[in-house]
């Protein structure tokens, strides 16, 4: 079966994260001094070809991934589960966080 992609991206739910980080100018340039930190701090050469994720965006990617995990933790919502807590951690985990974290260290350059 064809993964289905969304806007040029593996999904919704990753277009969508990207969409917040990139749409307020405060978080773009949050996560692009964190990128660029990423890639001074760890390797940008892709080891496994073209489709491989770097070191640099693999921890970038870590990053992003528990900044908006602690940031539902945020959410006045009930702890522990419940139909929007499952809705919430279902769509988080479709996010592609790397697919991200390079998209931001590509438009450094």
């Amino acid at each position: 079966m064809d993964k289905q992609t969304y806007n040029g991206w593996t999904n919704y739910e990753t277009w969508l994260v990207n969409l917040w980080i990139d749409n307020a100018e405060w978080s773009q340039s949050y996560w692009r001094a964190r990128a660029t930190i990423a890639r001074d701090k760890w390797s940008t050469e892709r080891l496994y070809g073209e489709d491989s994720y770097t070191d640099a965006e693999i921890k970038l990617s870590e990053e992003i991934k528990l900044y908006h995990e602690n940031d539902k933790n945020d959410l006045d919502m009930p702890s522990g589960s419940g139909l929007w807590v499952d809705m919430i951690n279902a769509a988080l985990s479709q996010v592609e966080w790397r697919e991200i974290a390079k998209s931001i260290i590509d438009s450094l350059e």
